[in-house]
């Protein structure tokens, strides 16, 4: 029996149809991946779900019952719970104060083993963290139906492990979970079932998916037949070139805790230096003083230009103003009021959407109104823009869908092909591990170890040792990014 039930479903958003006559079911006591492009429609059923719109047409049944949500109030009040993907929390707050008052949320942070100072400000938490006072809000309420938007796009390959840890305790302890995403191997690791949403559409279910699934047959059904692309760099030597970056024993302290401790790299042209490392190891700060954000700092930091340019972290925050036009956001670095002309800038939105390959009905549109993947691209098509010859990728690909990650992927590959010094700090290490020509561990803020071509990448060898070694390398990675000596 269906926990959860979707009945001819569609939603229309001017000349848009975002969810087009949807039909499936979520069993109780299941983990549900939901999957596809940006602008699927997945986010859009969900906020449908959880009482943020309605629906044209259609009907949500649940534990038999229709039901019509106005609010958010109305579902989590049906004891449905929603982590979103830019979580809603209050960062003056304490984690207590974000959850309710009362002792309850101290037993279930035991409980569930969430690992959280409840007297702690949010805006002192990490991104997992923050996540982990979502989770609670919902435990709080007694959700029996939790919704999880890309919910591990803000977490390291460590904090995944442990969040899908948590997944199955939620299963465990009868609660239905559904999680939208954009990890193929996530869907085969923790899904009991799986619905591929296309052009809002459902054009696509499974069962009994966990390890089961083909990856290749998943991601053809999202995308509509191409196979995945595996990346590989090119062999990659620096003996004959020059380092277009160097840091030499740089420190930074913010407030009590050093973020920098003496760190010190090399970044040369015509390659792609990998950054591993759990998230608040000093990553963000590394690539400020790069880019010329943070000057607060000691060392030395060289490289040709006066800063290097940047796709940074988060794009709504870091990246872009929503409210501006393409066009807009296109020039918000460049000088020059000839720049801001409205026939300029109507060219440079063009010239972006065709050759970027953005979804967009048109130049004049708000970037705010752009999925993830292609508010991303437009990021990506100015700062490659700006000519520098060192880059920051920082976590590029975070919450895109699969097409627009392979878009981003072939983008950097080109410019370090075209001889720009590319860094590239990221979570997801299959990114890593397809892109770097090397790969440098950060560990409190310190460089633990950097991996060369040839400890990366063996191409020479059997398909089941390529395996293995990946399988050891990851490891050993783990341990370098979690402090664990061998």
């Amino acid at each position: 029996m269906s926990k959860v039930e979707f009945k001819n479903i569609s939603k229309r958003f001017g000349s848009f149809l975002a969810n087009d006559d949807i039909s499936f079911g979520i069993s109780g006591n299941t983990v549900h991946c939901i999957v596809g492009e940006n602008g699927a429609g997945k986010s859009t059923l969900m906020n449908i779900l959880f009482g943020l719109m309605k629906p044209d047409s259609g009907e949500i049944i649940i534990a038999d019952k229709p039901v019509v949500f106005s609010s958010p109030h109305e579902a989590i009040t049906s004891k449905i719970g929603m982590v979103h993907q830019h979580f809603m929390l209050i960062d003056d707050f304490t984690v207590l104060e974000n959850v309710i008052l009362g002792d309850e949320p101290v037993t279930l942070i035991f409980h569930y083993n969430l690992d959280i100072n409840s007297s702690e400000k949010v805006t002192d938490l990490s991104i997992s963290m923050q996540q982990k006072v979502e989770i609670l809000k919902l435990l709080y309420r007694d959700s029996e139906i939790l919704i999880f938007d890309e919910p591990t796009a803000v977490l390291s390959p460590v904090e995944v492990s442990s969040f899908f840890k948590m997944i199955t305790s939620f299963k465990e302890s009868g609660k239905t979970v559904i999680v939208i995403t954009h990890k193929l191997n996530e869907v085969r690791e923790i899904a009991d079932k799986v619905s591929v949403l296309r052009k809002g559409r459902l054009v696509y279910e499974a069962d009994n998916v966990s390890g089961n699934i083909d990856i290749n047959e998943l991601s053809k059904a999202i995308i509509g037949g191409a196979e995945l692309i595996k990346i590989r760099p090119k062999s990659n030597s620096n003996s004959m070139k020059k380092p277009l970056l160097r840091l030499v024993d740089v420190s930074l302290v913010r407030g009590k805790r050093k973020m920098l401790d003496g760190l010190s790299l090399e970044l040369f042209n015509g390659e792609i230096l990998g950054i591993a490392g759990v998230e608040g190891n000093g990553q963000s700060e590394l690539a400020d003083i790069v880019c010329g954000i943070e000057r607060e700092f000691t060392g030395t930091v060289e490289l040709p230009d006066e800063r290097a340019s940047i796709v940074p972290d988060d794009r709504l925050k870091k990246g872009m103003i929503k409210e501006f036009s393409i066009g807009e956001n296109l020039v918000l670095k460049k000088d020059g009021n000839s720049l801001h002309r409205m026939s300029t800038l109507r060219k440079a939105s063009e010239e972006v959407i065709a050759e970027y390959e953005v979804r967009a009905p048109g130049p004049d549109i708000k970037t705010g109104s752009l999925s993830g993947g292609n508010q991303q691209k437009v990021v990506i098509a100015r700062e490659i823009a700006s000519g520098r010859s060192v880059m920051i990728f920082s976590h590029p690909t975070r919450g895109v869908d699969i097409n627009a990650e392979m878009f981003i992927h072939s983008e950097i590959v080109k410019e370090r092909n075209k001889g720009k010094a590319i860094l590239l700090i990221s979570s997801d290490m299959e990114e890593l591990l397809s892109l770097s020509d090397r790969l440098s561990v950060i560990y409190k803020g310190k460089i633990e170890r950097t991996f060369d071509s040839n400890e990366l990448y063996a191409e020479s060898q059997m398909p089941e040792q390529q395996d293995h070694r990946k399988e050891m390398l990851i490891n050993e990675i783990g341990k370098l990014m979690t402090g664990v000596s061998n």
